[in-house]
């Protein structure tokens, strides 16, 4: 056995697309093939449903195959270089929509303290900034819940309540339009608190984008 190998069976090194499995050295690409990238394609669900506070949505594509892979390998394995290549993906989408709604600030879901630590950085800042995105943070997430995605519809009830306006943001939002970016659209239970936050201080407008629906 060689040392690629050994450190394969030991897990500490990855040589095959986490999508496809296919062998090779992807490492630029965050551990996928650069077909599977390209295979990444705006997939815009046609069900789209009403979100309470919500202006307006847009979603780029389906949370499942490669672009579920990607998703997952930047958020459960810290996978950083995936972030810039989705983000270069989803840009010209994002861009697309940024032009119609205006907004005069683009904001993102933040993580508690505990995922922030242990993660590193917020993937969703990321993605925002490698598609050429500037965004504002708005709001503070209080309280160690488990990730969201763990979450019955009733926990997440519970604990979208954590989230609140950054000390200092009222001046910001007031008459002003805003876009919220996050990754995965499922219950909308976030979403719509955060953008219930935004129209209590005084914002004219609430739209969000996200990367993908979980159907």
């Amino acid at each position: 056995m060689n040392w690629v190998s050994l450190l394969k069976a030991l897990g500490l090194v990855q040589t095959e697309c986490i999508a496809c499995q296919r062998e090779g050295h992807f490492v630029e690409q965050g551990y996928i093939c650069g077909d599977c990238i390209k295979s990444i394609k705006p997939h815009h669900p046609i069900d789209y449903v009403h979100i309470d506070y919500l202006s307006s949505y847009r979603v780029f594509g389906i949370y499942d195959g490669v672009l579920m892979h990607a998703i997952r390998s930047i958020k459960f394995d810290l996978n950083k270089p995936l972030t810039k290549r989705l983000g270069e993906i989803i840009k010209p989408y994002l861009w697309d929509y940024i032009g119609q709604v205006n907004p005069d600030y683009v904001t993102y879901p933040p993580l508690n303290l505990t995922r922030f630590w242990t993660r590193g950085f917020n993937h969703a800042e990321l993605i925002l900034r490698h598609a050429g995105v500037t965004p504002v943070e708005l709001f503070v997430r209080k309280g160690y819940h488990k990730p969201m995605a763990l979450m019955s519809k009733e926990e997440r009830k519970e604990a979208v309540e954590m989230f609140r306006l950054r000390k200092g943001t009222l001046d910001l939002v007031e008459n002003k339009v805003i876009l919220i970016f996050d990754d995965i659209i499922t219950t909308g239970t976030t979403i719509s608190h955060l953008a219930k936050l935004l129209l209590m201080a005084g914002a004219l407008e609430v739209h969000a984008f996200f990367v993908a629906k979980d159907v």
